[in-house]
């Protein structure tokens, strides 16, 4: 029976960069918003409302003016969720175009409520308003649960 003999200096030092390197990294922890207000905050922060605003003002009127037989508040509604949606796009401080548009999956959220305002402007009769509210509010969903995997957050 052979007894164990004590690593030399050298053997330590060696063993302690093995250590080093096969050690796993720390992940940085993802912080992402813990509720629903702080979540909506945080999309359509700063410059994002105000264009929100603008882009709504000029779809209800070009609304009432393609869509004279919709209802108000079909239109109202569908007005206020694409600027809405619209504006997600807009790149907030520190991110790029791409970023703010979050590639493939961002498409939905673009087309969904431009499909919306395109079959109200081409007269949608009773139901089919419905359907051009759920379009808008769909892609708006889209858009707003899917923030942190379509794109960087905006901070």
């Amino acid at each position: 029976m052979t007894t164990p003999t004590r690593p030399s200096p050298q053997d330590e030092a060696a063993l302690a960069r093995v250590r080093a390197l096969t050690q796993a990294p720390v992940t940085p922890v993802v912080q992402t918003p813990t509720s629903v207000l702080g979540m909506l905050r945080d999309t359509w922060a700063g410059h994002r409302l105000a264009a929100a605003a603008v882009i709504a003002a000029v779809l209800v009127v070009g609304l009432v003016l393609l869509a004279p037989g919709a209802s108000w508040g079909v239109v109202l509604l569908v007005g206020a969720g694409t600027g809405l949606a619209l504006a997600t796009y807009l790149p907030a401080a520190g991110q790029s175009l791409g970023q703010a548009f979050g590639g493939t999956c961002g498409i939905a959220g673009l087309c969904l409520p431009l499909l919306g305002v395109s079959q109200l402007a081409q007269g949608a009769p009773g139901t089919a308003q419905g359907y051009a509210v759920a379009l808008v509010v769909v892609g708006l969903a889209q858009r707003v649960l899917t923030a942190g995997s379509c794109g960087t957050p905006a901070r």
